[in-house]
């Protein structure tokens, strides 16, 4: 990159099946303890793990780098791009105010915020892997969230739900629960 020429090397993808390449080599970044280079190729900008490269041969030819090209936001985009195709299910949901700031720290960047409807709840979207897993992950969160859609994650949040009454207690002992979480809530006077 320095000497600013393109390379030859071979490289391992994730399958294992080795190739070589030539590219022309536009920076290197990180993500958390691997390290990539971002490069120009015959397909387009591309990312290479750093620890796939089995061998580079520099060649003599310039690199041919986009004038406007700037790394920290390719590789924004870069990683933005990997993380819809890791999470490419989305569910619409409406958040009460009080549950943004555990949304947030839950779900990170899978967590897009929209409009606040006329109650007060916020719309919300959350990226997951699949229907199974988000289920899981937001059945925790019925105190705050209400998911819209898709139907499938509505779906397996009620077979979560059935679940958990059939484990751990039937609708007597659920409305006794609650009665007493509404008392303590009380007990404990407003929240800020």
């Amino acid at each position: 990159m320095i000497r600013r020429v393109q390379v030859r090397f071979g490289y391992v993808d994730r399958e294992g099946a080795v190739s070589r390449r030539v590219i022309h080599p536009l920076g290197i970044v990180s993500k958390g303890s691997t390290w990539y280079v971002v490069a120009n190729t015959d397909a387009g900008t591309r990312t290479f793990r750093i620890d796939r490269v089995s061998d580079v041969d520099p060649t003599d030819d310039p690199v041919d780098r986009p004038e406007d090209f700037d790394l920290a936001d390719s590789w924004r985009e870069i990683a933005d791009e990997v993380e819809r195709r890791r999470t490419p299910l989305e569910v619409q949901a409406l958040c009460a105010p009080g549950g943004m700031g555990l949304l947030r720290m839950l779900l990170g960047d899978r967590l897009e915020v929209g409009r606040a409807i006329h109650d007060g709840r916020v719309e919300v979207v959350i990226r997951g892997h699949n229907e199974y897993a988000l289920a899981g992950e937001l059945a925790g969160l019925v105190e705050w969230l209400e998911v819209t859609a898709p139907t499938g994650v509505r779906n397996q949040l009620t077979w979560i739900g059935h679940e958990l009454v059939s484990r751990y207690g039937g609708a007597a002992d659920v409305a006794e629960w609650a009665a007493d979480a509404a008392r303590a809530r009380r007990s404990q006077g407003p929240k800020p």
